[in-house]
């Protein structure tokens, strides 16, 4: 759970949608920053340092994309951007400063538009003046599906215009754990924070209950004791229900390699994750009979 006050104050703010110059007070105490950041703020104020010629690219504003994404899978958010005021303008501050630009570039690299909003404020930080921006990230719905990357952002070089890197890959969904965002295809307690109603009280990524999805699921089967391994085909799964255009997922291979087992693990891990905007789970099987050497005769 979030157990600073601040954090709790802020995600109750998230809920209620608020965007104003209220919120720099309580990131910027005083002009200052506070010393941690938290599953619901980051601070961006050093994009005047460093690469300040490479700045303007899109690789840059990626990172803020990616930051933006990982919000909006978990709990909302906020980020403040800072740019001093003896520098000039940046490509990258032109774009955060329009709404429309930030939405457009979401939707270039994602294929879903996140409303987000910004506010301006001219102020101090540590005594120097900065052009600073709030940038405000919804929560995604609890019927919405997680947001994932469609298409990988352009590489990234460090200041010595080495090791090329990207802020993200095409098909990651990240979230914003802590103060970090990760993605969280191939760690399924992080998937089941992604896929569940995200509430403050469970970003310790144990769900707070909710009733089970209506379903028709038959007993489990007497030969499976334990599902083991397989992690790989059940991300995949997962991932499966972000995918707005690919409706049926197709399950195949020789018999008895597992398929129905995959499924069944699949779908139980479905009930009990009310995020997932799916309404009803509904099994269909042509066995007629299951043979086990644990059933009585």
């Amino acid at each position: 759970m979030l157990y600073h006050k601040l954090e709790r104050q802020l995600s109750v703010l998230i809920e209620n949608g608020t965007c104003d110059e209220s919120i720099f007070d309580l990131l910027l105490p005083s002009g200052k920053e506070l010393n941690f950041e938290s599953y619901v703020f980051d601070y961006k104020l050093n994009f005047h340092l460093g690469r300040e010629v490479q700045v303007n690219t899109e690789a840059d504003f990626c990172e803020i994309i990616k930051d933006i994404a990982a919000f909006h899978n978990s709990l909302g958010g906020y980020l403040i951007l800072g740019f001093r005021a003896d520098k000039p303008n940046y490509q990258l501050e032109t774009w955060v400063k329009n709404t429309e630009t930030v939405i457009a570039k979401i939707t270039k690299y994602t294929s879903n538009s996140i409303p987000v909003r910004t506010v301006e404020k001219l102020q101090k930080i540590n005594g120097q003046d900065f052009r600073t921006y709030l940038l405000f990230v919804p929560k995604r719905a609890p019927t919405s599906k997680p947001v994932f990357f469609t298409k990988s952002s352009p590489d990234l070089l460090d200041q010595n215009g080495k090791k090329p890197k990207s802020a993200f890959k095409k098909g990651l969904i990240y979230a914003r754990i802590e103060h970090e965002c990760k993605p969280v295809n191939d760690d399924p307690p992080l998937l089941d924070f992604v896929y569940s109603y995200r509430t403050a009280e469970g970003v310790s990524l144990i769900l707070d209950g909710g009733d089970d999805l209506e379903n028709n699921l038959p007993p489990r089967d007497p030969n499976l004791i334990r599902f083991i391994g397989r992690k790989n085909y059940l991300n995949a799964l997962w991932k499966w229900l972000s995918e707005r255009r690919n409706p049926i997922k197709v399950l195949t291979a020789l018999g008895g390699i597992g398929k129905t087992t995959v499924a069944y693990e699949f779908a139980t891990q479905l009930l009990s994750k009310p995020g997932t905007g799916i309404d009803k789970v509904v099994w269909l099987s042509g066995k007629k009979l299951t043979f086990s050497r644990f059933k009585e005769s």
